[in-house]
């Protein structure tokens, strides 16, 4: 097994943080002013992972919500969440999941996911992510952290937030 290693200027994240933090509101902006979200999770086991995690980026002020997911809950998860953008893919994400990656604002991966192609998930996002967007490690995400490409890593740890 690969050593762990140290998390740099890591910041506990708790309410008063949060409070902290303006809502990226303009009085005169869109919702694409307000930015997008997309969470990359879910499974046939879990489908309320990514519906949870999505709730959370529109209630905490996102603009646009997009949601990757398995194919086999891709329209469930649409009926549940009419206001979200749902890319299916099958194991790993397509094209058009890896396009709006590299669109997103900022890129939730892990709630829900299960399953071997777990760490080859995370290692796209981390590769195909925006230098200015913020990458959120969730859940199954955290559990492959050590398998991950270090040179990925290293190259979003300034924007990588893992929630714990």
């Amino acid at each position: 097994a690969e050593p762990r290693r140290a998390v740099e200027a890591a910041e506990d994240l708790d309410a008063e943080l949060l409070r902290s933090w303006s809502l990226p509101v303009e009085s005169d902006g869109d919702k694409y002013s307000r930015g997008t979200v997309l969470v990359i999770g879910g499974s046939a086991m879990t489908p309320g992972a990514v519906l949870l995690a999505g709730c959370a980026a529109l209630r905490m002020g996102a603009g646009r919500l997009q949601i990757a997911t398995v194919r086999d809950i891709a329209i469930p998860v649409g009926v549940a969440l009419p206001e979200a953008m749902v890319l299916p893919f099958d194991t790993v994400p397509d094209d058009r999941v890896r396009e709006s990656i590299g669109m997103a604002d900022a890129v939730v991966v892990g709630p829900g996911l299960v399953g071997d192609d777990v760490a080859a998930i995370v290692d796209i996002v981390l590769r195909d992510v925006r230098t200015q967007s913020t990458v959120v490690l969730d859940a199954a995400a955290i559990m492959v952290f050590g398998q991950l490409n270090p040179v990925l890593v290293d190259r979003t740890r300034s924007r990588n937030v893992v929630s714990v």
